[in-house]
């Protein structure tokens, strides 16, 4: 249950909407000390421990055991766990929620047949930095040209223009009915 600082359990329904985010603090470990309990009549068998400890020991364990998959780094610094941080730190206000909505893929409007491969998650958070940074490689600004102009780039703005208005299909709005 314990995640990195600035990370967040999903609990319950509508994930897909942001619902259940819970943040756990105070983790107590308490391990029962089986010696004590089976050997005596005492109730008072369980021991406070450290859980930092055991975590540590966990992925020492874990990064040993898959040391080639690994290709000798901690697992703390495997891609797929990085992206779940990622995953479990990112959160979308209300006021970003319009920009994000589920594809179309019914018929003739199916919008994911001619769709690019979508990048990977930390390539995605790469990309949003370079945003952010106004940098951007001259590759990047010209498959976003490129994108445009075969009318295979996604997003919020262009699908409007294409489809008409897309209020009720937005995240934004769908969330909103319940605010």
């Amino acid at each position: 249950m314990q995640l990195e600082e600035g990370c967040y359990q999903n609990l319950g329904l509508a994930k897909a909407y942001g619902y259940g985010r819970v943040k756990i603090n105070q983790i107590q470990l308490k391990v029962e000390n089986l010696a004590k309990k089976y050997r005596s009549l005492s109730f008072h068998y369980r021991e406070d421990r450290d859980s930092k400890e055991y975590i540590e020991k966990y992925k020492k364990y874990f990064s040993n055991q898959y040391k080639e998959a690994l290709k000798g780094k901690n697992i703390g610094q495997h891609p797929s766990v990085q992206e779940l941080m990622y995953i479990k730190s990112k959160v979308i206000s209300l006021a970003q929620a319009n920009e994000y909505r589920y594809m179309v893929i019914d018929g003739k409007n199916n919008e994911f047949k001619n769709k690019k491969v979508l990048p990977s998650i930390l390539e995605y958070e790469n990309a949003l930095q370079q945003k952010k940074n106004g940098k951007g490689t001259r590759n990047q600004k010209q498959q976003r040209q490129t994108y445009k102009s075969q009318g295979n780039f996604t997003s919020a703005s262009n699908h409007k223009q294409q489809r008409g208005n897309l209020k009720n299909r937005s995240l934004g709005n769908q969330l909103s009915k319940f605010f």
